[in-house]
């Protein structure tokens, strides 16, 4: 068998922060270690499955590598084949027809995956150091993040849909970080939004230390929402998280009614048009609410008696502003108000939502350095 072709991280991140990945992705590793840690870009077509992984470390740990290879052999005999044939169909669909395989630390799996795709006919090359590598090279972006400039406003003041749509517009922001979307959460108690389940800590990390890499082609600045410690149930790195609370902000102010109208139709109606029954709308907001009771005092029973009258009218929109009002004045707006008195960053812009993104799309045009990839 001939020497195994060989790649390192540094030169595959390369090609996925610029988007010239050509390769087919291939990671071997089972499903739970997928679940638990993956790198984006990669798929999952495991060499062994969870039962075959656990039997076969047993035997490693109890017998040595010689009885481990010959028990994983027995084990996937039934099933050698489509898998391999399952490696082989993803190499063939990709531009160049070729492949990168990658295990948990480069070693047997990885290798003996690239081995059988070889003897199918297909060229891969190895992940050199695996998943922990590439996962390593990643983690030094979010120990020394880059500078940023951080969107902050009050509670429903559009600063997510800001964030997305600079992002979309090829305006040269593409270099802004969405935090929310990245974890998975809106980032508060009602937050879990339209994502059926965040990822892993590890998922969320990897993903967004591409994000950072991808804004550093354009410059060492990134535009980043504002976000506490915690998102749901993903931790925003602490490196970055100084950076979030020490960095110059640009503030999106609208009035109460316009955030409330923005809430209104995030959380409710576009739910409903997507087909989400209104007493599952209803139970969520119940259980939100619950679990910030102890920190409305005396107002939670009368917000309660307000969401549950709305909810009766169904979704008419203007009935809810009126309780999403009152959780903002009560809730959301002081706990936003002290957070901004105890940080005291520096403000470079106040404004409405459409001014605030004219002043970001001039501020980032005059650095003249375009997004590239």
């Amino acid at each position: 068998m001939p020497n195994q072709l060989i790649i390192e991280s540094p030169t595959l991140l390369d090609r996925l922060v610029r988007g010239t990945n050509e390769w087919a992705l291939i990671d071997v590793r089972a499903p739970s270690e997928w679940d638990k840690a993956s790198i984006p870009y990669f798929s999952n077509l495991p060499i062994l499955n969870d039962s075959e992984r656990h039997l076969v470390g047993i035997a490693y740990k109890q017998h040595g590598q010689d009885a481990a290879i010959k028990l994983a052999l027995e084990l996937t005999a039934p099933y050698q084949q489509s898998r391999i044939e399952g490696w082989y169909q993803a190499v063939q669909s990709s531009p160049i027809k070729q492949g990168v395989v990658m295990c948990w630390r480069g070693g047997l799996r990885s290798r003996t995956a690239c081995q059988r795709i070889a003897e199918a006919g297909a060229v891969t090359l190895q992940l050199a150091g695996g998943y922990k590598a590439i996962r390593n090279e990643l983690l030094k972006r979010l120990i020394a993040p880059p500078s940023c400039l951080v969107l902050t406003g009050l509670t429903g003041s559009g600063k997510t849909s800001l964030i997305r749509q600079l992002n979309a517009s090829g305006s040269g922001i593409s270099r802004a970080i969405d935090l929310e979307l990245a974890a998975g959460h809106r980032g508060s108690a009602f937050g879990a939004g339209d994502f059926e389940v965040q990822p892993s800590q590890a998922r969320f990390e990897n993903n967004l230390a591409l994000q950072i890499m991808r804004g550093m082609l354009a410059t060492s600045e990134l535009l980043i929402e504002d976000e506490s410690r915690t998102i749901g149930n993903i931790s925003v790195p602490d490196a970055l998280y100084k950076v979030i609370v020490t960095a110059p902000v640009v503030v999106v102010d609208e009035p109460l009614h316009v955030r409330s109208a923005n809430i209104a139709q995030e959380y409710l109606q576009v739910p409903l048009d997507r087909g989400v029954p209104l007493e599952a709308l209803y139970e969520k907001a119940k259980q939100a609410l619950l679990s910030i009771s102890r920190r409305l005092d005396i107002f939670g029973p009368k917000l309660r008696e307000q969401m549950d009258s709305a909810f009766k009218y169904g979704g008419d929109l203007q009935r809810h502003q009126e309780w999403i009002e009152a959780l903002l004045i009560h809730y959301y707006d002081k706990s936003y108000y002290h957070s901004l008195n105890r940080l005291k960053r520096p403000t470079l812009f106040q404004g409405d939502r459409h001014s605030c993104q004219a002043w970001l799309e001039d501020y980032f045009a005059k650095k003249s350095i375009p997004f590239a990839v």
